[in-house]
């Protein structure tokens, strides 16, 4: 379940127009559009078949994996639907001394049905 809320100061009036909350009610509507589901808390790799229906301004699929090396190494990836500002936030590398921590993301269109059998491979290094 998804939920339209605002956030407000007290001296603000907090109300929405009835268009106001329109717009932002639909903006979480699906939008016809779908892309690979998942999540991976220990690789860089994320492996699926599953599917998410995208919503919203939602036109992009994004993969994106993180790397920390060092103390309190971790790496971790997911898949799924993605507005083109999140696609455009680019790749990410720092070092600090023995630590480094990396991100990198890629995005593809949203097609309106996936062909399991057509896609790209789920696991990528």
């Amino acid at each position: 379940m998804r939920r339209v809320t605002t956030c407000c100061e007290e001296d603000q009036d907090c109300t929405l127009t009835r268009s106001e909350f329109l717009q932002r009610f639909r903006s979480f509507q699906p939008n016809g559009l779908v892309c690979p589901s998942c999540s991976s808390k220990r690789s860089t790799r994320c492996c699926t078949s599953d599917t998410v229906q995208c919503r919203g301004n939602e036109t992009m699929c994004a993969y994106r994996y993180r790397i920390r090396t060092g103390s309190f190494a971790y790496s971790t990836s997911e898949r799924g639907c993605a507005t083109q500002s999140f696609c455009g936030s680019g790749n990410f590398l720092k070092h600090s001394g023995s630590t480094s921590v990396s991100r990198k993301t890629m995005c593809t269109k949203a097609q309106a049905t996936i062909n399991v059998q057509q896609l790209p491979p789920m696991c990528l290094p």
